[in-house]
């Protein structure tokens, strides 16, 4: 008899814990400027980085990256004088893979190219005469590229079938010679096919990233 209420206290304790981690973990959904304010004050173990780093992560300044429908959110900090430290977090609280921070004095930095759905940036290379994308279209069928255009460099037409699920790569040149560290918005306009309400369809973008040589 003495087990059995061992083993079912054991239980217990193990559905309450799994239970709990759901809902500290699950139930992060960072949809306003105060919800980010509030879940840094609280110190999480997902921004480590952060408070390692930063002076005081409570007066970081938060901005919702623009084209993103506040899927992600900026987080500037300040590290001694003059400088700066940006994380990106997800909507739960997670900070960006491979993309820890990004130093605006040039100290620090991280690379990241984001595009909306139902597009994703698989890989991408950004050197001093053009950019190169490997994207790939997380929808139910196919459709056709028409173009990318990125600011500070350029637009491209590709008028390019992509099937769901499929890597496919694109290069646009540059206008004009990239050096240091580059910043740009990305605009993608494509056709779904069979659509005929809407014929042309945009998903928005950025991309930061060292140029290499």
């Amino acid at each position: 008899m003495e087990k059995v209420i061992i083993i079912f206290v054991i239980i217990l304790l193990l559905i309450l814990g799994v239970v709990g981690y759901f809902l500290l973990t699950g139930s992060t959904n960072l949809e306003e400027i105060s919800d980010v304010q509030e879940y840094i004050e609280s110190e999480p173990r997902e921004l480590n980085s952060l408070y390692e780093t930063c002076e005081d992560p409570s007066n970081s300044t938060i901005t919702k990256i623009p084209n993103l429908d506040g899927n992600y959110w900026e987080i500037v900090c300040t590290v001694g004088v003059s400088k700066e430290l940006t994380a990106i977090i997800n909507k739960k609280g997670e900070m960006l893979e491979g993309y820890p921070f990004i130093s605006k004095n040039g100290k620090l930095f991280g690379n990241l190219a984001v595009i909306g759905p139902p597009f994703y940036v698989n890989a991408f290379t950004v050197s001093k005469n053009q950019i190169t994308l490997e994207v790939v279209q997380a929808g139910e069928g196919d459709l056709e590229l028409k173009n990318i255009e990125i600011t500070n460099c350029g637009k491209k037409d590709f008028n390019k079938m992509m099937e769901p699920n499929i890597n496919t790569e694109f290069t646009i040149v540059c206008e004009n010679t990239l050096e240091g560290y580059f910043e740009a918005n990305m605009t993608l306009k494509y056709n779904k096919l069979g659509s005929t309400t809407r014929p042309e369809r945009i998903s928005l973008g950025f991309i930061k990233s060292i140029v290499k040589g």
